[in-house]
């Protein structure tokens, strides 16, 4: 199954591409029937003074549903709120505890709403930080990558290179399709998901995510020589060719 065909240009679209990504990654199946979660969506719509989006609704539907089968699947803690200190309705809170990822009530007009960051300071405050991603399922996708060492498999590894045109130019020749969602160049086959996306500290460098089930052995030279430059990794480490 190949999750990334292309760009989704809908929050359906994404929400398939989140859903895919659970189920072939984490291999977790998750459905749930909407209406078993009305009452959550109704409390929160009481108090935000606003229908919720349906971007955000599904966010509900799948927390709720991970937390009922006890298969939580995500780095961070469920806070799902209507804080009127903020006046934004958090999506969770970063397992450290400092900080927020919310939508603020401006923004709960759009299907697939904008995603805020707010952090917690030491006298408890939330106080806003930056827009975090275009909409919400970019923001739920980009996350899931984010963290796709909690994925099930055999290993994989994250690197800095310094030449990032010439590393998208090398996994492209492998892995002819590309898609971009919110910055990060995503290439995919049966047994790989990898992204390339801006280094942290420096744009003009990149970083290399790379996970993989089945034999190492058996992966692109891409994916096998970049391992040298790995800053982590997971799984068995991987033979690579000398330069």
């Amino acid at each position: 199954m190949i999750i990334f065909d292309r760009t989704p240009a809908t929050y359906q679209e994404g929400w398939a591409i989140i859903k895919q990504l659970l189920e072939k990654w984490h291999q977790a199946t998750l459905d749930w029937n909407e209406a078993d979660h009305r009452l959550i969506v109704a409390d929160l719509e009481e108090k935000s003074g606003s229908p919720l989006p349906p971007s955000l609704r599904q966010w509900i539907y799948l927390n709720e549903t991970m937390i009922k089968s006890g298969q939580w699947l995500l780095r961070d803690f469920h806070d799902i709120k209507f804080r009127s200190d903020i006046d934004a309705i958090t999506l969770m809170i970063q397992g450290e505890e400092d900080y927020y990822w919310a939508i603020k009530h401006e923004d709960l007009n759009l299907p697939d709403p904008p995603v805020d960051g707010y952090a917690i300071d030491n006298q408890g405050r939330v106080l806003w930080d930056k827009r975090v991603s275009p909409t919400l399922t970019t923001f739920l996708i980009t996350y899931l990558l984010d963290y796709h060492m909690m994925f099930e498999g055999t290993g994989g590894y994250n690197a800095t290179l310094t030449d990032k045109e010439a590393l998208i130019e090398a996994f492209t020749a492998e892995f002819p399709h590309t898609v971009i969602i919110g910055g990060y160049h995503i290439f995919e086959s049966e047994h790989v998901l990898a992204f390339i996306q801006d280094a942290f500290s420096d744009p003009r460098k990149a970083e290399l995510s790379v996970h993989y089930s089945g034999s190492p052995d058996h992966l692109p030279e891409c994916i096998r020589n970049n391992f040298r430059y790995q800053g982590s990794y997971y799984g068995p480490a991987m033979k690579t060719e000398r330069v």
